[in-house]
């Protein structure tokens, strides 16, 4: 509601003695007017409807993500399912060269299905916490699982007689030069993982090589 104040005033006219018509003094008053607005502006701004319409799409878009990735997940597993058995059975009688091989399919399938989803943060931070739970493998090992496929993409590349110790400090060495390096002697002179480890830190590469 606004109040608006007007002011009125009048006029009279007089005649002279000449004849001629001049005017008295104003006479002038103040009116009140009373003009009620509540219709001329909306209750809540149109901006603020676009807000709480953007709020619940962002919700909505929240929960069908969340729901995609675990249903990503579970076709996932049901992919792996011979693999997580074997996995677990190999847990109770591990084979040293079975267990390279099976650490090296698991992480074929981890690359793989996250090369799928288009290497999603979100979706591979949930694969790898679901994983480790349905492998019971802690998410470290399962990270270097991954890495011992990156570095060894080719399975032809493996020594059998190298067991998963030794392929732990090999995948740390970025160079392949290096890495062959290393691995052909590991198998030529039948170092242990420790003995390799122990070469490496010496640095016997540089020293053959400068």
């Amino acid at each position: 509601m606004l109040l608006f104040l007007s002011l009125v005033c009048t006029t009279a006219l007089s005649t002279e003695a000449d004849g001629i018509e001049r005017p008295q003094h104003d006479n002038c008053i103040i009116e009140e007017e009373t003009i009620y607005i509540a219709g001329f502006f909306p209750r809540a701004s149109p901006f603020s409807n676009s807000r709480a319409k953007n709020r619940i799409s962002k919700k909505k878009w929240a929960v069908k993500a969340d729901a995609d990735i675990r249903e990503n997940y579970r076709i996932f597993l049901t992919k792996i399912t011979n693999l997580t058995a074997l996995i677990k059975a190999m847990a109770k009688e591990p084979e040293p060269y079975q267990q390279v091989l099976v650490f090296w399919q698991l992480g074929e399938q981890i690359v793989r299905e996250k090369t799928l989803r288009g290497n999603n943060s979100a979706y591979d931070q949930f694969l790898m916490e679901n994983l480790s739970k349905d492998t019971d493998i802690a998410q470290p090992r399962l990270i270097q699982i991954e890495l011992f496929y990156r570095r060894y993409a080719v399975a032809a590349t493996l020594s059998m007689q190298l067991v998963w110790k030794h392929y732990e400090v090999l995948i740390q060495i970025e160079s392949e030069s290096i890495r062959k390096f290393y691995q052909s002697l590991a198998v030529k002179k039948k170092w242990s993982p420790e003995e390799l480890e122990g070469q490496i830190r010496q640095q016997l590469y540089e020293k053959i090589t400068s």
